[in-house]
């Protein structure tokens, strides 16, 4: 399964067995590159993956239980 924070622009995509995804909605409309290790982009993933980690910290999500997916979020 698949983590997700989105916004107006940006998409990031957090799963267990792969680098995660940072989408560009604005750059990339079609979705096929991942901008995640763009220099450029550390920001705005970094504001995302805290965001998300929030959420699931406040919901009690399963998915914290999971160091293949929490790995990420750090």
């Amino acid at each position: 399964y698949w983590l997700a924070a989105i916004t107006d622009r940006y998409k990031l995509v957090i799963g267990k067995n792969e680098k995660p995804w940072l989408i560009d909605l604005e750059k990339d409309p079609d979705e096929v590159t991942n901008f995640y290790s763009d220099p450029g982009t550390k920001t705005i993933s970094n504001r995302l993956k805290q965001a998300l980690k929030r959420l699931l910290i406040q919901t009690n999500d399963p998915a914290l239980d999971d160091p293949d997916l929490v790995k990420w979020l750090n």
